[in-house]
């Protein structure tokens, strides 16, 4: 009776993670639109989400901010690849509809089954297959030669790629370590890096708008705090291989967002090239037990 009620909990959180990580691209976009500088709204993010990261385990668990060097070493580099797709994500959003960022944003687990098998790891046919599936989605979903901007769609591709290369890190050097312990140095390590390309990239001085605030606190407090500490507590009752399949609600609901909250609409081909997509997501995430953790 325990372990059922364990697990209806489970679900019940990992659902949570899955709803506050979905607003992500929406806050964004609704942020960026409103002339604030996008470097400045994910620096913010990062600081506020990781100052309370630092302050909630300091009282509540204090254990899990012990690091080893190794570890220090490998969080570091799983957040300056973090780090880096999360600024191109940021840029893209003001070329692209959330809806639309969100969708190619779905194709990561491709990227990550390929660095898997260049590592040595075998690339079934299946995965081929899915590949193939996925490619075929997003010409759909893009409406080649239609009206998308290419400098968008090209931030959107170089964050998938660096997510994936975050993940298997993560998965690869890090899996021995307690998951809190990773999250809280690879975003500590985001906030570093983005501040240092806000102090030495160009910067813009504009006082922060209220929607820009807003942006911010709903990014830094929904969609990384809570989404990260729900995930994580989902993960202990469930276990990470059934929560990843989570992973494509969160990319419907974050277009569905998009739609009902900032008015964007999709073609019927775009629909169904998007839902080719999910479903090779959905095949890949079985097939090849990828793992996922929610990051916009």
């Amino acid at each position: 009776m325990l372990d059922k009620r364990n697990q209806v909990y489970g679900l019940v959180l990992a659902l949570f993670a899955v709803l506050t990580a979905s607003v992500a691209p929406t806050l964004v976009k609704v942020g960026v639109d409103a002339n604030n500088d996008p470097i400045t709204l994910l620096m913010l993010r990062l600081w506020i989400a990781s100052a309370i990261f630092w302050v909630f385990f300091s009282i509540a668990q204090p254990e899990i901010l012990r690091i080893d060097s190794r570890a220090l070493v490998f969080t570091s580099a799983a957040g300056a690849a973090n780090s880096a797709g999360l600024i191109l994500f940021y840029l893209a959003i003001q070329h692209l509809d959330a809806s639309v960022a969100t969708m190619l944003f779905s194709f990561y687990p491709l990227f990550t089954v390929l660095m898997l098998a260049l590592r040595g790891e075998r690339l079934r046919l299946k995965t081929l297959l899915f590949l193939s599936m996925s490619l075929f989605g997003i010409y759909l979903f893009l409406k080649m030669g239609g009206d998308l901007n290419l400098v968008g769609i090209l931030f959107i591709l170089g964050t998938t790629f660096a997510y994936a290369l975050h993940l298997n890190i993560v998965q690869w050097y890090l899996s021995d370590y307690p998951a809190q312990t990773s999250a809280i140095y690879i975003i500590t390590t985001m906030a570093i890096i983005t501040t240092l390309v806000w102090l030495f990239g160009p910067r813009d001085f504009s006082p922060i708008s209220a929607v820009g605030w807003i942006s911010i606190g709903g990014t830094a407090l929904l969609s990384t705090v809570l989404t990260r500490l729900t995930l994580f507590a989902a993960i202990r009752r469930l276990g990470s291989a059934q929560v990843s399949f989570f992973g494509p609600l969160e990319i419907l609901l974050g277009v569905l967002w998009a739609v009902l909250l900032l008015g964007e609409r999709l073609s019927m081909r775009q629909w169904f090239g998007g839902l080719l997509i999910l479903a090779s997501m959905v095949w890949t995430l079985r097939y090849n037990k990828v793992t996922t953790s929610s990051n916009k």
